[in-house]
């Protein structure tokens, strides 16, 4: 390598530890508390919502065109169960880096199909909301508010030392014990 790359891996190192160094707020216990909040009350509401109609929800697996049809049903409550297993995991602080690595993984697989039939041109109902119509720009504002849900679960992720959980809670009550 010459000196010009080495220069340049520095000076984006530099700006990239600069960058982090601002955004340690976003560590912040209450701001984590927070975050914890909103994501897990969100996959939370979307799974019982979809759980409070599962033949609607199985119309829209089939819809997506991306599973097999005899396993429809089967990918739609593994789905819902995910997301509301992801979604209490967070919202409580159990195992909370595994729930949010299990709903980044969720919400990766929502936001994946949602563009696959957006390059496709199938404009669908994807399934987050009731009573949606069937529109481009419903489709659209679907993946940019699972583009946003999927960096608050990152956020969550990247926390190496979660607080103000119920894990910690048992491990304090267990020390006292």
């Amino acid at each position: 390598m010459s000196k010009v790359e080495n220069s340049d891996r520095e000076k984006n190192k530099n700006r990239l530890k600069t960058l982090l160094s601002r955004c340690r707020i976003i560590y912040h216990p209450a701001i984590q508390f927070m975050l914890r909040v909103v994501v897990g009350f969100l996959l939370i509401y979307f799974s019982l919502d979809k759980f409070s109609d599962p033949a609607q929800w199985a119309e829209v697996i089939y819809q997506y065109r991306l599973v097999p049809f005899c396993l429809v049903n089967f990918v739609s409550v593994l789905l819902c169960s995910i997301e509301l297993f992801a979604g209490i995991g967070i919202l409580l602080g159990i195992y909370t880096r595994a729930s949010a690595l299990l709903g980044l993984g969720i919400v990766t697989t929502y936001l994946a199909a949602i563009q696959i039939n957006i390059f496709r041109e199938v404009f669908i109902y994807c399934g987050c909301f009731r009573k949606q119509t069937y529109m481009t720009d419903v489709t659209y504002s679907n993946r940019n508010i699972t583009f946003w849900v999927l960096v608050l679960v990152l956020l969550i992720l990247l926390n190496k030392r979660p607080r103000w959980t119920l894990d910690q809670f048992i491990k304090k009550l267990e020390q006292k014990k």
